[in-house]
């Protein structure tokens, strides 16, 4: 079974999504963007520069991989193998994410980052992976939303949306810079219901 994920970012620099089993940066595992480059699997063993090593060639398994500056928004995207071996195993209920993009386009200290929980079966109760066959297709495309606008009813910087009738207009302020939106923790929304 594979994933497929999409990373954007708001300006011009490496942009990162990585696997983990605590939700902490140490430990995990990484798919680093570098626009300029093929996106590339990294193991993260410390928080200093030299702790993120790039996995070996035979490790770089992923497909579909790409990384480019689109009107000034940075887009990685890439397909990845959800069970490999010796690397942590993205399941079908709750996956830790990680995620975070530089300043630049230099690997370097990240200037935001983040984590989520999220859950990858469907309707939110779990699917046992061995149930699936290759060649199944797991599709999931969502919005992710701070609880803080969800409880809110709209927006902090647009009062004038309605937060679950227009996920597609929550900014990147409210998710990395308003620490009343990033504490409050947040929710993956699903597809709307046009009858709602």
């Amino acid at each position: 079974c594979t994933i497929t994920m999409q990373a954007i970012y708001d300006g011009d620099a490496w942009v990162a999504i990585a696997f983990s089993n605590d939700g902490l940066m140490i430990g995990s595992e990484a798919v680093i963007g570098i626009p300029g480059t093929i996106p590339a699997k990294y193991n993260l063993d410390s928080k200093s520069n030299s702790g993120v090593q790039r996995m070996p060639e035979e490790q770089q398994t992923l497909t579909d991989a790409s990384v480019s500056v689109e009107d000034g928004q940075t887009v990685m995207e890439f397909t990845k193998i959800m069970k490999e071996p010796n690397e942590i195993e993205i399941i079908t209920v709750d996956n830790n994410f990680l995620w975070s993009h530089g300043s630049s386009q230099a690997l370097g200290y990240h200037a935001a980052r983040g984590s989520f929980v999220q859950n990858l079966s469907l309707d939110g109760t779990s699917t046992n992976v061995d149930d699936l066959a290759v060649g199944d297709e797991v599709c999931i495309t969502s919005y992710i939303v701070d609880n803080f606008c969800i409880e809110r009813g709209t927006f902090l910087d647009n009062d004038s949306l309605k937060t679950l009738e227009n996920p597609e207009e929550h900014s990147f302020h409210c998710l990395l810079d308003v620490d009343l939106c990033k504490d409050s923790g947040y929710q993956v929304i699903g597809d709307k219901n046009p009858d709602t």
